[in-house]
Parts: C-alpha cells; structure tokens; sequence
C-alpha cells in the first residue's frame, strides 16, 4: 500500500515537472519534451521515466528529460531487499497556450513496477466530456481514472 501512496503522488508530480508544466514550451524545438509534436496549437506527447523507491523512504526519478531527482543519486544506493522500479509511461494531447503548464486537454499514466504491480491513470481538464470534478487533482483537472492491478478503477 506504500508503494501505491507514493506513485499516486509521483504521478501527480510527474505532470507537474515532466513536460505538462514546468518545462517551457516555446516555438522553437529546443525546449520541448521529448516526443513532443504539435498540431494546430494542440501538443501531443509521449515520454518515459524511471521512478524507484524503498521501505527506508528514500527514492530517486529519473524524470526523463535529462533531469533526476530523489533522496539519493542512483537506484544502486536504495536498499536492494526493499526497492521497487517503476517505469511510466507518460502520453498526453494539450494546449500549451502561452506558458510551460497544460492548459487543457489529457493525460494519461502507465506504470509498470518490477514487484509486477501495475497503474494507469487518466487526467482530464474541465473542457473534456470525460470531466466531472469529482476528483480534481489541481485547479480545473480531474482523475477520471486510476486503476491498479487486482483492484480495479479506486476513483
């Protein structure tokens, strides 16, 4: 359960700081996300990142883009009989508008855990259909879906 606790709160933050907010999306390329393409004004996306964490709360993210965070600097230094890797896959379509967040659109979380525990989650902005604000997440975005192996869809 405290695996699922943290990469509820990895995902939240893995749209925060990889590519949907926090990285400048200007009209030039050398400053978007990796798989990044645009169409009219829409961008769509695709990324990987490596996420590992131990019972001792320590945990290191490779975020995907060049960046790493974490309590320590590499999975080799979290206690081997207690870590668990994730890898995520992050899609998502959007307006970017005219600042680093994503204004509107979705997203989408795939992560699959070497333990052989697996999530997906899907996040939508307030003018998707799919939207109900039962579940806002941060200022007019909503978790529609978030599912973990052997359990189901928890929202």
């Amino acid at each position: 359960m405290k695996i699922q606790r943290t990469l509820a709160g990895a995902a939240v933050a893995a749209l925060a700081t990889l590519g949907v907010a926090g990285t400048a999306h200007a009209a030039d390329d050398s400053t978007t996300v990796p798989g990044q393409q645009g169409r009219d004004g829409t961008v769509v996306g695709h990324y990987t990142s490596l996420y590992a964490s131990d019972d001792a709360g320590d945990w290191y993210w490779d975020l995907g883009d060049g960046r790493v965070q974490g309590t320590v600097d590499g999975v080799d230094e979290l206690d081997p009989d207690t870590v668990v890797t994730c890898d995520y896959q992050v899609i998502y379509r959007g307006d970017f508008g005219d600042d680093p967040s994503l204004d509107d659109g979705w997203i989408k979380n795939n992560i699959r855990c070497d333990d052989g525990t697996t999530y997906n989650s899907t996040y939508v902005s307030s003018e998707d259909p799919r939207y109900t604000g039962e579940h806002p997440i941060w200022g007019s975005w909503d978790i529609v879906v978030s599912t973990m192996s052997g359990t189901g869809n928890t929202v």
